[in-house]
């Protein structure tokens, strides 16, 4: 995989965040985690020296709970959910409780 191609993906991570700050989009942001998650499986490095390199990702999908949902408070809800993905043998997307 490219530079350009992991510069991508990370803007794609940046617009999933944005996704799940909106509360009626939430389905949404799941996809595009799905979206993120299978591209990157499917897409190995391969490093300088001809080794390949299989990466996997993890997300965690959160969204606000009203109109006045802190952003604190949701990025640690998404950071929970990250972390019980990766608990769950990663390479899954999780969503926040």
């Amino acid at each position: 995989m490219k530079l350009s191609r992991l510069l991508s993906l990370s803007t794609a991570v940046l617009a999933l965040l944005v996704l799940g700050m909106l509360a009626h989009i939430t389905h949404d942001a799941w996809v595009l985690a799905e979206r993120l998650r299978n591209a990157i499986a499917q897409e190995p490095l391969t490093l300088t020296d001809g080794h390949i390199l299989r990466v996997t990702a993890s997300f965690g999908v959160a969204s606000p709970c009203g109109p006045q949902a802190a952003l604190d408070d949701l990025l640690h809800a998404a950071d929970l959910a990250l972390y019980r993905a990766k608990r769950k043998g990663r390479n899954c997307v999780e969503g926040a409780a």
